[in-house]
């Protein structure tokens, strides 16, 4: 992942695949070496030299083999084989021998390998620049059979010029390619993050869906367990109810994971939102609450995302108050304003229909509010509520 604007220079900058000699372009990349090494070498042989001697000529090959082999590094780690290559460069560029040919092809791929993939690129390129010229000045004092002086310095300055405008062209590619890898860096992130957040959204959704539901089918299998004893009617309504939660369950589980599909099969079905609200308090007061449900100020249209989230908090909040209050007195208030809306869930003390230790004991379900309440620009808070005396209350803030 990238920082700012600066890019993240990986362990490989090129290279994909480990071991090394499982990645293609490795092998491609040696093979179109040893052709330009060879042939660059080859015309070095074919040029006689007056002064030559045997030092400079191994001083040369050595200075050859350190950036052929440093090259291949520079797939895998820029920090270790760029100053490989400069070494082979400068023992190259001492040795004063061969036509220069082929490193001044290295020098230009270098800016641009340079540019690409190397923080501090610009102490580089002027490191790059500088041995350059001073190669250039070397090779033309000791160019065969003598230049003269005035002859020196017009051939100086147009060698330096040409190895400068090279540079400096592939400065510019190798920022281009830079600013490539950058783009691809940030999309990958920006797709990291976006799978990440929809897998959360999944997580949470599933969380509600199946609390929610367990929590009523566990209220109406206690009332019906009691109430067959006297009523068997009113027991096989709460089975019924029991039946129809499960369902219901099914159907948004479903609906849920279809976006997890890759063929046709999506579930187009619309999401619970602020329509779906009066069905879900009727189904809390068939589990045994005794809901209030107001509305103050003036309700208006919500996007389908903010549709959901409201439903889902209201459904966590009573879901909630079924769980660890049970059967009690329960109070639900939509407070509309102008750029914003309150939801108020307040519900009277009383004894739970679970153990909170043993389901939802770490506050999942509040801490699941209060992350939709942030996705829409609002906020969530709990405690004591103010509208029943040792009761528990959840505020929440919607920037909508």
């Amino acid at each position: 992942m990238t920082t700012g604007n600066e890019l993240s220079i990986t362990t490989w900058p090129q290279a994909r695949i480990s071991p090394p000699w499982r990645d293609r372009g490795t092998w491609v990349q040696l093979v179109v070496q040893l052709i330009l090494f060879g042939a660059g070498i080859s015309v070095d042989f074919g040029v006689n030299f007056a002064d030559d001697s045997l030092w400079s000529d191994v001083l040369r090959n050595i200075g050859y083999v350190l950036v052929f082999v440093a090259l291949i590094v520079q797939r895998y780690s820029a920090r270790r084989g760029i100053p490989i290559t400069a070494v082979g460069l400068v023992l190259v560029g001492i040795s004063g021998t061969g036509t220069m040919l082929l490193a001044y092809g290295i020098v230009v791929y270098e800016a641009w390998y340079i540019s690409a993939y190397q923080r501090r690129f610009r102490i580089w390129l002027a490191l790059l620049a500088g041995g350059s010229l001073a190669s250039i000045a070397m090779f033309v004092v000791r160019y065969p059979n003598g230049v003269e002086t005035l002859d020196a310095w017009p051939q100086m300055a147009g060698m330096s010029a040409l190895a400068l405008v090279s540079i400096a062209l592939g400065w510019q590619l190798g920022l281009g390619t830079r600013r490539r890898v950058r783009d691809v860096s940030e999309l990958a992130a920006r797709a990291e993050l976006a799978a990440l957040a929809e897998r959360t959204r999944i997580a949470r959704e599933m969380h509600d869906i199946i609390a929610h539901s367990l929590t009523a089918i566990i209220a109406q299998s206690d009332g019906g367990r009691y109430a067959a004893r006297k009523d068997p009617a009113q027991a096989v309504t709460a089975l019924e109810t029991i039946g129809g939660t499960g369902r219901e369950a099914l159907v948004q589980m479903r609906q849920l994971l279809s976006v997890l599909r890759e063929d046709d099969s999506r579930a187009l079905d619309v999401a619970p939102g602020l329509t779906g609200i009066p069905s879900l308090v009727a189904s809390a007061e068939r589990d045994g609450l005794r809901v209030d449900f107001r509305q103050q100020g003036e309700p208006r249209a919500v996007g389908e995302s903010a549709g959901l989230a409201i439903y889902r908090i209201v459904q966590e909040g009573l879901t909630n108050i079924l769980k660890h209050a049970g059967r009690t007195d329960a109070l639900v208030v939509f407070e509309w304003h102008a750029r914003e809306m309150e939801i108020r869930i307040d519900n009277a003390p009383g004894d739970g229909l679970v153990d909170s230790a043993e389901i939802d004991g770490d506050g999942r379900g509040l801490s699941g509010i209060a992350e939709r309440a942030r996705v829409l620009g609002g906020s969530a808070s709990w405690g004591e509520s103010q509208e029943y005396r040792g009761g528990f209350t959840v505020k929440v803030r919607l920037a909508i």
